[in-house]
């Protein structure tokens, strides 16, 4: 049975040498997931959130004020929660690791 929300494709980029993708606009989505590319070096990745393009970015936690983090294997699709993110407008993924070359992730989003 189909769940009648469209997915919608978020390309981003980890430069080489860097911890922190670009800002990803959502534009009233909210992340559902991530695609990671088999030489993704971070075993994990963070997110941060700013209210305004080119804003500051700030750390996104939860109710609880725990970091949200999501563990990350090469090759693979990870799930998010949407309901962590929701509010969200300019989000960067942060991997806990200095990526070795320049790694495009697909983060996927739907409509809340």
């Amino acid at each position: 049975m189909a769940s009648g929300y469209a997915v919608t494709q978020r390309p981003f980029t980890i430069a080489n040498g860097a911890t922190a993708s670009g800002e990803i606009e959502m534009a009233g989505l909210v992340p559902v997931g991530i695609i990671f590319p088999a030489a993704f070096t971070g075993a994990t990745v963070s997110f941060k959130n700013a209210a305004v393009s080119g804003g500051t970015p700030l750390p996104l936690n939860r109710e609880d004020g725990t970091l949200i983090t999501v563990t990350v294997a090469t090759s693979t699709q990870v799930k998010l929660n949407p309901l962590d993110f929701a509010g969200c407008t300019f989000l960067t993924v942060v991997s806990a690791s200095t990526e070795g070359q320049n790694d495009s992730c697909i983060l996927l989003a739907r409509d809340m």
